[in-house]
């Protein structure tokens, strides 16, 4: 999503962030989520971004006590923490036009 209309059949470098959401393409999609911003060419673009990753946690329990699997299962809850992510994007569409237009 970009804060107005961009071209983005156009190469050139855009100093105006795009702002993306997206989950991760794995067993268990929703455990981890990024929110970010990105800025580059149409290719690829360097991005900037929040990363919540789902974890589980025990909560009443201490550590090396001996617990039953109802205990266990009563104590443990899932939170969401927070990290930070920097990475590049690259754009399918467009990798796939460049391979294709240069055969």
């Amino acid at each position: 999503m970009y804060p107005y209309p961009v071209d983005l059949a156009n190469s050139k470098f855009n100093f105006i962030p795009g702002f993306f959401s997206g989950v991760a393409m794995n067993s268990q999609p929703l455990h981890s989520l990024i929110f970010g911003g990105s800025v580059g060419l149409n290719l690829a673009q360097v991005y900037v971004g929040a990363l919540l990753i789902k974890q589980q946690q025990l909560n009443g329990l201490s550590t090396g006590s001996s617990a039953t699997s109802a205990q266990i299962a009563a104590a443990t809850t899932y939170v969401y923490k927070p990290s930070f992510s920097v990475g590049i994007k690259i754009s399918i569409k467009a990798a796939a036009a460049a391979i294709s237009g240069s055969k």
